[in-house]
């Protein structure tokens, strides 16, 4: 696919889409740099296109340039109109710079667009426990899995929230929900094996550790710290 669009860039140069659809290809595999440039290109071709716009965005926010990431999503935002995924990815940036109020304000924006997005729910449920309103999250994260088909995000929010309130057992019981729908997801698993881990059930969390070093989509930062916690586990530390 990288080949046919490449040539279809050199073919006809002000085809942008080649490099967009390039660009998408590249973060999937977390080449942020590449696809950066590759987003860069398209949006020298067709600078008001808001896909490519909230594309880009993506790419920063990966990269941790949260600022340059919310400017893209403004752009595309002022281009586009009130779009709820961009809405959704200008909330997230916001979360990485800990406004969790004003993300949140934003997130309810979203859900009056559309209002069975569960990943936004599940995100609303973060910024509440950020703003410290562990009740109120508790309250919308139950409720949102009533409301919605439940993603793995949304048991891991409400499972995180239930920890932070000390509610221990259900807490591991939501984030347990989480990765027996998805084994494969990142955040779930690294939630899980943690809160095994903190729980003193140290061989499951050894088993779970190993699970989320073996995935592609997890986190540099996360992965060395892991490996470290897993060092530690294996040597026999109890700490």
């Amino acid at each position: 696919a990288r080949r046919h669009l490449r040539r279809a860039a050199e073919l006809e140069p002000n085809l942008y889409g080649a490099w967009s659809n390039l660009g998408v290809l590249f973060l999937r595999n977390a080449e942020v740099i590449a696809a950066m440039k590759a987003f860069e290109k398209a949006l020298a071709i067709a600078p008001d296109d808001a896909r490519v716009l909230n594309n880009l965005g993506n790419a920063w926010l990966q990269r941790g340039r949260w600022s340059s990431a919310l400017d893209a999503y403004e752009r595309a935002l002022k281009i586009a109109g009130e779009h709820g995924t961009t809405l959704y990815n200008k909330a997230l940036a916001l979360t990485y710079r800990y406004e969790y109020a004003e993300a949140r304000a934003i997130l309810e924006q979203v859900l009056s667009i559309r209002p069975g997005f569960a990943l936004a729910r599940a995100l609303r449920v973060a910024c509440l426990q950020g703003e410290g309103l562990l009740a109120k999250a508790e309250a919308a994260g139950r409720k949102d899995l009533t409301l919605v088909e439940p993603t793995p995000d949304n048991h891991v929010v409400l499972g995180r929230v239930l920890l932070a309130a000390g509610k221990v057992e259900a807490g591991l019981e939501q984030l347990e929900a989480a990765v027996d729908l998805d084994k494969g997801h990142a955040i779930a698993v690294m939630s899980w094996a943690e809160a095994l881990d903190a729980a003193g059930r140290k061989s499951e969390a050894k088993h779970w550790y190993g699970r989320y070093l073996k995935l592609e989509d997890r986190l540099f930062e996360d992965s060395r710290r892991i490996r470290r916690r897993l060092k530690a586990l294996s040597r026999g530390d109890k700490s």
